[in-house]
């Protein structure tokens, strides 16, 4: 396997071929960067099977880099350090990152994901999504990665009125439709909870701006743009109201 580097970081590099060279001996590095036009033109010279790509650069980000390949034709895994706002972003696109300080078996274990990445015909829409959710002008108009039974759907977070638990399932309610989703309520609760959405119950995640009225009572409950009715928890109630009266 073919490996390029891309970190600013001259001992995170060497730090990265040492790890690969324990897990992965037959690896060959054909390229390393440390700024984005140097990896640009590094990458189109070398064909990589696989970049490692951190996110974080001195002369941009590495999604400056991938928005200047013409074609991505390898898989992607991203090493940050500490940027939530990436991490959030690459998560949507359900796409591979590593966390810094890089561990050994986090390594080996994306590793054996680049194998079944290489077989994924949608992985080049995973990364068209990532870099338009990423871009400033796309604001208001990011999609989320819902992995199904039978593929990806790339739905707008706009269009999700609310989430349902169903066990270690997650119905996502659309305006017009449903996708049930092999993933529990609480992964989407953390990855959603930064863009309008809220765990009202524990079975429940909602779109605050899809909320139409609150009723009153003992934790109360919802209408919501579709008409659905939503229980408010009663240990919920409280911080529900904070945050509504924030918006």
């Amino acid at each position: 396997m073919n490996i390029f580097i891309v970190d600013d970081e001259h001992k995170s590099r060497e730090l990265i071929k040492l790890v690969l060279k324990s897990i992965l001996p037959d690896s060959c590095i054909c390229g390393e960067a440390g700024s984005v036009p140097e990896a640009v033109k590094g990458i189109q010279e070398a064909e990589p099977d696989l970049l490692l790509l951190d996110v974080e650069l001195e002369t941009g980000t590495g999604f400056d880099v991938l928005a200047r390949l013409k074609d991505i034709s390898f898989p992607v895994i991203f090493i940050t350090a500490h940027s939530h706002y990436a991490i959030q972003a690459i998560k949507f696109s359900a796409v591979d990152y590593l966390l810094k300080p890089l561990d050994p078996g986090d390594l080996a274990d994306a590793l054996d994901r680049v194998r079944e990445m290489q077989q994924d015909a949608g992985y080049k829409k995973k990364l068209d999504n990532l870099l338009q959710n990423i871009n400033p002008a796309s604001a208001g108009q990011q999609k989320i990665a819902l992995p199904t039974s039978d593929g990806l759907i790339f739905a707008p977070l706009k269009d999700i009125i609310y989430c349902k638990a169903e066990g270690a399932y997650t119905t996502f309610y659309m305006e017009n439709e449903k996708i049930l989703v092999s993933r529990n309520l609480k992964e989407y609760e953390l990855m959603l909870e930064t863009q309008g959405f809220f765990r009202v119950h524990n079975s429940y995640l909602v779109n605050l701006s899809k909320i139409k009225r609150y009723v009153k009572g003992d934790g109360g409950y919802l209408i919501l743009a579709n008409g659905t009715t939503i229980d408010v928890s009663k240990r919920r109630k409280e911080s529900f109201l904070a945050v509504i009266s924030r918006m």
